[in-house]
């Protein structure tokens, strides 16, 4: 069930072919933004606090500086049920980051950032949430992270520079961690190292646990995917959680939970290349996005029955209290359609469509 918003606004003859729509909602009053810029135009005119809400489509985006919300249309394209998702592409050097002076948080949900650069590049979020978000196709670089939480995202290549964010039922794939950073996982699927461009010749094991592998961090009935057999840092902490790695050669050939202290009810599930036997679809742990959508990473039967997170549902991110489900929870803008000329008294016609979390 659609419902379906018709407006009439005053607007000129440019608008009249765009389909992407933002709007920003400050202190009860509304703004629309039309075409690929809106997302750009609603930036700059919201307040700490305000909330900016987009359709589907591919939206520019500068950056994010200010604590705003950000509503999307969802992270992922499902051609069959005709769902387009919301992409904010940025430039090369695109910044996430918002103020501390304020009591507002950056809450973003339902959209996915892509490009090809870095994204984001270089700066410092503070109180912030990312939920059912999609971080694919680009690299974080130096991100600093104090007080964020990331919920059922896909995060394809996550360069981890500094502080301790939460993640919760998502997928991280990890292509660089720093000694000084540290991060708490619940019922997620972390994967490392990945990327084409990583090599082990001439390197020794612990080069590849200290420079990729994650360090400081808690792991709870999570599944961790390694592309060889070495330890992870004994700086770590795993309690209920499995793991393999996709690869043998160069003596990797351990469980990822040697020498951990403080762990407990962990499994070593050994060698499954390409994840074969763990996951109803192999992964292929050499590209780049390894995991795209949440389908790669449903278990098989057997996993599923027999390892069990300490709540009683499965580990990874389709068990625990936030099952991972793509779908918005709030209303989204699934299509916008404006008419191509205005009236004669200079109105146009604008047919919005919102779909509800339960269609």
């Amino acid at each position: 069930m659609f419902l379906s918003l018709v407006a009439l606004v005053v607007a000129t003859m440019s608008y009249a072919q765009n389909t992407l729509v933002a709007t920003l909602t400050h202190e009860g009053n509304m703004s629309v933004y039309y075409g690929e810029n809106a997302f750009v135009q609603a930036h700059a005119a919201a307040e700490n606090g305000d909330l900016i809400t987009l359709s589907s489509g591919v939206f520019k985006c500068e950056s994010i500086t200010k604590a705003v919300t950000i509503k999307g249309a969802g992270m992922e394209t499902d051609a069959e049920k005709g769902i387009v998702r919301t992409e904010l592409i940025g430039s090369q050097f695109f910044k996430i980051s918002s103020p501390s002076d304020t009591e507002h948080i950056l809450d973003v949900e339902g959209v996915f950032f892509g490009g090809t650069s870095y994204v984001p590049y270089d700066c410092t979020l503070i109180n912030a949430n990312f939920t059912k978000c999609g971080f694919c196709g680009s690299e974080t670089y130096k991100w600093q992270l104090r007080d964020v939480t990331f919920t059922q995202c896909m995060i394809t290549k996550f360069n981890h520079y500094r502080g301790n964010p939460l993640f919760i039922n998502c997928y991280v794939a990890i292509s660089q961690w720093d000694s000084a950073a540290s991060a708490t996982f619940i019922n997620c699927y972390v994967s490392y190292p990945v990327g084409v461009g990583y090599t082990t010749a001439g390197y020794g094991s612990h080069y590849l646990q200290n420079t990729y592998s994650p360090q400081n961090s808690v792991f709870q009935n999570c599944i961790l995917g390694a592309t060889f057999g070495f330890p992870l840092p004994t700086t770590n902490v795993a309690n209920n959680c499995i793991c393999f790695y996709h690869r043998s050669d160069y003596g990797g050939t351990q469980s990822l939970f040697n020498g951990l202290n403080s762990s407990a009810n962990n499994v070593s599930l050994g060698k499954h290349e390409n994840a074969s036997g763990v996951f109803l679809r192999e992964v292929n742990p050499n590209q780049y996005y390894p995991v795209m959508f949440a389908n790669d990473l449903i278990l098989t039967d057997e996993i599923r029955g027999n390892y069990l997170g300490d709540d009683g549902t499965e580990v990874g991110v389709y068990g625990g209290m936030y099952p991972y489900d793509p779908v918005p929870s709030a209303p989204r803008i699934t299509k916008c359609e404006v008419a191509k000329r205005p009236t004669a008294d200079g109105k146009l016609s604008v047919n919005i469509e919102v779909t509800t979390p339960e269609q």
